[in-house]
């Protein structure tokens, strides 16, 4: 087999961080609830079969701090955001990240009805109502989570089996993704989204408590139940699994 390429489609790294002008280091190892290279899923937007769920690794900021935040989040989880770009598992850090608050980020401007802060609210009642009860446990759930994040994204419904992002081969993960696309529908958001953004590579979910000023969020900064560990302070998904969009293989 040649390399195994994992296509991310909006990292949700999802750590608390404010927006920074300064440069952070994200390194992701692995999968974060167990192997998913095997989760494969076809998605409309690009129309090709991918493997998807979390990812997990480490973020690490500049010194100085960012908005609040400093120094290195290990146990790190987050999900891609971007279906058109691609990254590798390494154990080499990824350089040159921005964090952007969702409402600035300007590749959800993308057509799917949305603004970009009104996609960015969405996830965060997504974000929060996974996190909330530990409704992420294992690899598969983790793809189904990574499909919704996606139907976020592109689309604007709460199905992954129809509108303007589909999972078109009825995949197992689908009904999982349509019940926290709905059950998240009127959950009472409390976590502010951003996004560890870099031109050219994906990028991954950042979060944190709303109206708090200690950053939290998937990546690994507040309390979130992980079915390894739960030390994931940051938002309760398992401190790894972000970005752990679209992996694809090829060979």
């Amino acid at each position: 087999m040649s390399s195994k390429y994992l296509r991310s489609a909006t990292a949700l790294a999802i750590t608390a961080i404010g927006l920074s002008a300064q440069a952070a280091t994200v390194t992701l190892s692995d999968w974060a609830y167990g192997d998913s290279w095997g989760n494969q899923v076809k998605v409309s937007v690009i129309n090709e079969t991918v493997s998807a769920g979390a990812f997990k690794g480490s973020v690490s900021f500049a010194s100085g701090g960012e908005q609040g935040f400093s120094g290195t989040i290990t146990n790190f989880v987050t999900y891609c955001v971007e279906l058109t770009q691609s990254f590798s598992f390494s154990g080499s850090g990824m350089t040159g990240y921005n964090v952007l608050a969702g409402s600035d980020y300007t590749e959800w401007t993308n057509g799917n009805g949305r603004t970009a802060a009104a996609t960015s609210q969405r996830l965060g009642q997504l974000l929060s109502y996974a996190a909330s009860n530990s409704h992420i446990q294992t690899a598969a759930q983790s793809t189904s989570l990574q499909l919704a994040i996606w139907n976020v994204i592109y689309d604007n419904d709460n199905t992954v089996n129809g509108g303007l992002f589909q999972e078109k081969s009825h995949a197992s993960y689908d009904p999982y993704a349509n019940q926290l696309l709905a059950d998240s529908a009127s959950w009472s958001g409390m976590l502010d989204v951003y996004v560890l953004q870099n031109d050219g590579k994906q990028d991954f979910v950042l979060t944190r408590d709303s109206g708090r000023s200690v950053p939290t969020g998937f990546g690994g900064t507040r309390n979130v139940p992980e079915p390894a560990s739960l030390a994931l302070v940051a938002l309760g998904l398992g401190a790894a699994g972000v970005a752990r969009r679209r992996a694809r293989k090829t060979g």
